[in-house]
């Protein structure tokens, strides 16, 4: 692969991959609802997908997915009825999780507080008070604040998505295996409109490079939803913000159905 041909590569594959897309607002949402640590599954599951899916590209599969319109239109629709279903989780999500692991017998919250929950600075035992001095009333009181602490749903589930989701979806984007067939078709089988001499060479290439971007985009989006939650905590800004995403990911499965 000779300069300019590796040139032309880098510069396509930046605007496929830090163009808005669901990779990347997923990316950001995760972000800004679940911090930076949860996202990065998400980020690392992106070019993993997209280098399966490239693998699979040049094993021929995209092609016939190309050619065989039953196929193709299978793909896409299990793309856009997943796109919508994100979209619904992400646009009723109206509360930031907490990034780090509180410690056992801190109070978790997901920024409620409530009545009988300990307020900053207080602590919350991990067992109860013995009886004597303090008596029946506290422990009422214990059990009253022990019971009354809000559950975090496991992060992965609050939008569905962990590393093997993010992989999967991948597979049922339909942008994806277009961009593959290109990359197969531009840089991989044929290079200056002839048959490339060592196929598996350019593979591994084109392969690198894209896991590189992949990563590289999504991560970057990643970071802007982190730099937003402070002020995404402030009233409804985070229901709105989450909501306004959500409208991205229907854009996107109404633009899959028109390719």
């Amino acid at each position: 692969m000779n300069a300019t041909e590796f040139t032309t590569l880098l510069l396509f594959c930046a605007a496929m991959t830090f163009s808005p897309g669901p990779n990347t607002t997923l990316s950001t949402a995760l972000a800004a609802n679940l911090g930076l640590r949860r996202a990065l599954r998400f980020c690392l599951a992106v070019p993993t997908g997209w280098s399966l899916i490239l693998l699979a590209s040049g094993l021929g599969l995209a092609t016939l997915i190309a050619r065989v319109p039953a196929l193709r239109w299978a793909i896409t629709l299990l793309g856009v009825a997943y796109m919508l279903w994100l979209a619904y989780r992400l646009s009723t999500s109206a509360r930031l999780a907490q990034a780090d692991e509180a410690r056992p017998g801190a109070c978790r919250t997901l920024g409620v507080e409530s009545e009988n929950a300990p307020q900053r600075g207080q602590f919350l035992p991990d067992s109860p008070p013995h009886s004597g001095a303090m008596g029946q009333e506290a422990g009422k009181k214990w059990a009253a604040g022990a019971h009354s602490q809000p559950t975090i749903p496991k992060p992965d589930r609050l939008l569905g998505l962990g590393f093997w989701q993010g992989v999967a979806l991948q597979f049922v984007n339909i942008k994806a295996w277009m961009l593959a067939l290109t990359l197969s078709a531009g840089w991989v089988v044929n290079t200056a409109e002839q048959s490339a001499a060592i196929p598996a060479e350019r593979l591994a290439i084109v392969s690198a490079v894209m896991l590189a971007f992949a990563f590289a985009s999504n991560f970057t989006y990643a970071l802007l939803g982190v730099l937003l939650r402070r002020w995404l905590a402030q009233g409804q800004r985070l229901l709105w913000f989450n909501r306004a995403l959500a409208l991205v990911l229907v854009a996107t499965a109404v633009w899959m159905l028109r390719l």
